[in-house]
């Protein structure tokens, strides 16, 4: 069988990274947000001026909010009630949109009826000021990717799914109908990270993604068969130098019993990246090297580094072409419809 031999980029997660629902006005700017590049957000009366007045030690207040319409609407009394009682959720939401979403964080915006969820990564923490609406393109209000909101920051839209492939431990996340919501990171961000790449580092823990994509129900013995044979093809690495170093007992898993779904193995780096390479192996993958994606961490560096001298290249050969039997993993991951994970790294 011909192997591809290849470098394998990792992306790395920052553990302190935040994750952010963005309202598109139901749909309406979805298209415009995701084709440009941005998110942006309303109230262009609050304009450059105001803001640059502004700091996130003192951010915007409800006051100037309602100080900024009342000067606009002074005769209209309907107006003015709205602005007196919306002032507080307004302040809140720019506040959020200006100062709490930096660069890194991820974004999710959702089109008309979340038929679409769409995830990007923040590129800037400042915003800027659309100065020429509407001579920019698209100039037409009737355009689908018009969009009249002057206040934006640029994005890098990272990958885009169905609601139906969306995981169903996020359907509550778009419960929530403010303009920016704060997705608690504890609640949200590992199904987060793992919708958006399959291979990832965060802080000290490696994770692998393998999508099921069986549409039929799963076999018992065969999902169970992927689970043992995971485990023992690592541990079959100690067996051939009976040095202990590396232990497929540390490795822990989370699976949604739906099919099709995620099957995620976790633990410690060493023996994730072993994992990997021997599930890439039955791809006709050859690894010949790990590196960490653009983002860098000099602890994790360091650890990929030690990996490689210290036992990727002792137990290399062996994988590749040592009696470490991955027939019936091979079997389990053809069954289950599985597919390559790296083709899902998308952060890179």
């Amino acid at each position: 069988m011909y192997t591809k031999k290849e470098i394998l980029e990792i992306p790395y997660v920052p553990p302190e990274r935040n994750y952010w629902l963005v309202r598109t006005q139901s749909g309406k700017y979805y298209k415009s947000f995701h084709a440009n590049d941005y998110i942006a957000i309303a109230w262009n009366e609050i304009d450059e001026n105001i803001i640059k007045n502004t700091s996130s030690k003192k951010p915007l207040s409800k006051e100037k909010v309602f100080e900024t319409y009342a000067n606009l609407y002074k005769q209209d009394e309907k107006k003015l009630k709205y602005y007196s009682r919306s002032s507080s959720r307004i302040a809140n939401a720019i506040n959020r949109f200006t100062y709490g979403i930096k660069t890194g964080d991820i974004v999710i915006i959702p089109s008309v009826d979340s038929a679409e969820i769409s995830f990007g990564e923040v590129l800037e923490d400042s915003i800027y000021f659309e100065k020429e609406l509407p001579l920019t393109q698209p100039k037409e209000r009737s355009d689908e990717k018009f969009c009249p909101f002057i206040k934006r920051k640029k994005v890098k839209w990272l990958k885009t799914v169905r609601r139906s492939q969306l995981d169903p431990k996020l359907f509550a996340l778009f419960h929530s109908h403010h303009t920016i919501s704060l997705a608690d990171k504890e609640v949200y961000g590992n199904y987060i990270d793992r919708t958006i790449d399959s291979i990832y580092i965060k802080g000290d823990t490696a994770h692998l993604v393998l999508e099921v994509t069986k549409e039929q129900d799963i076999n018992a013995l065969i999902f169970a068969n992927l689970i043992k044979e995971s485990v023992l093809s690592v541990n079959s690495l100690n067996s051939l130098s009976n040095d202990n170093e590396i232990n497929g007992h540390n490795i822990k898993i989370k699976a949604n019993v739906q099919s099709p779904g995620p099957v995620e193995f976790f633990g410690p780096i060493y023996e994730i990246l072993f994992l990997t390479v021997i599930i890439k192996k039955t791809f006709g993958s050859e690894v010949i090297s790990f590196r960490l994606g653009k983002k860098k961490d000099s602890n994790v560096d360091r650890l990929l580094k030690e990996f490689e001298k210290e036992h990727f290249r002792k137990y290399k050969e062996k994988i590749e072409t040592g009696p470490i039997d991955t027939d019936n993993l091979q079997e389990s991951l053809e069954n289950l419809g599985i597919h390559d994970p790296s083709q899902n790294l998308n952060s890179n």
